[in-house]
């Protein structure tokens, strides 16, 4: 089984668009046209089971909005093998309000992007989200390092991560992109080492085998979410550089499936 944990879907009015401007605003050719139909198609291609789906509101007022669309698609057909996250905005004045909601619609957990959203993830702004993500049991996916389509600064980088994660001990964080986009011996140092914070395996921009093995070593291959960004990289080469690390099969299959599923209590 092959869950992909970090792919991005649209509403079929609105994805033409987004795929459009974030395909040039990155300069990366996407692999799908943004649809839940056509990510399904991809995902029967690259034999992937499920995909947990992922958005962000860049302003306040899309908080609800993207909230709706992602509990359409979890009530939806798609529902049985695409597995929606929820956004809020940290400067919407209903953030915490929108959380409950999420919670209340059983959205499995949040995905903020700081450099999208523009704000710096160890903010003590932010404090009140990751409090009630932490006692309502939401995980939040945090984009984490570099982002070819922002470029600096960096909002959210490892040394972040570990001052959320220590202060919020019960939160469970993800960091996506191996702990943080082109900063992992950062991730190695910072972060391989908290109980509460795991890594997907999603775009690993210029990742080398060698290090990767590190960071799932020093991790631990149940800390490690098998994760594409699809559409903006392949699952298959995704899946292809997990196989071709020199790791246990035990350890791949941990890391494709039964980390997602221990998590998100599938």
């Amino acid at each position: 089984m092959i869950i992909d944990f970090h792919t991005h879907i649209f509403p079929d009015s609105l994805a033409p668009r987004a795929i459009e401007t974030l395909a040039k605003r990155s300069a990366l050719v996407p692999y799908t046209d943004g649809t839940a139909k056509c990510t399904l198609k991809k995902m029967d291609e690259f034999s992937v089971d499920k995909s947990v789906c992922l958005n962000i509101a860049t302003k306040p007022t899309q908080q609800r909005k993207i909230n709706d669309f992602m509990k359409d698609i979890m009530n939806s057909s798609y529902g049985e093998r695409l597995i929606p996250f929820g956004t809020v905005h940290p400067d919407a004045t209903d953030a915490l309000d929108e959380i409950q909601y999420i919670k209340d619609s059983s959205i499995k957990g949040i995905k903020l992007h700081p450099d999208y959203q523009n704000f710096y993830a160890d903010d003590k702004k932010m404090d009140g989200i990751y409090d009630v993500a932490s006692q309502l049991d939401l995980p939040i996916i945090f984009h984490a390092g570099y982002d070819i389509g922002m470029g600096c600064p960096i909002h959210c980088t490892p040394l972040m991560i570990k001052k959320i994660a220590k202060r919020f001990p019960k939160l469970t964080v993800i960091a996506a992109h191996f702990g943080g986009n082109g900063m992992w011996n950062d991730a190695l140092e910072l972060t391989s080492e908290l109980e509460n914070v795991y890594y997907d395996t999603a775009f690993p921009w210029n990742l080398d085998k060698i290090t990767a093995k590190k960071l799932i070593s020093k991790k631990g291959a149940d800390k490690i979410l098998f994760a594409s960004d699809c559409p903006w990289d392949s699952p298959k080469r995704i899946i292809d550089f997990i196989d071709s690390l020199q790791i246990s099969s035990k350890e791949k299959e941990l890391i494709f499936a039964e980390n997602a599923k221990n998590l998100l209590n599938l």
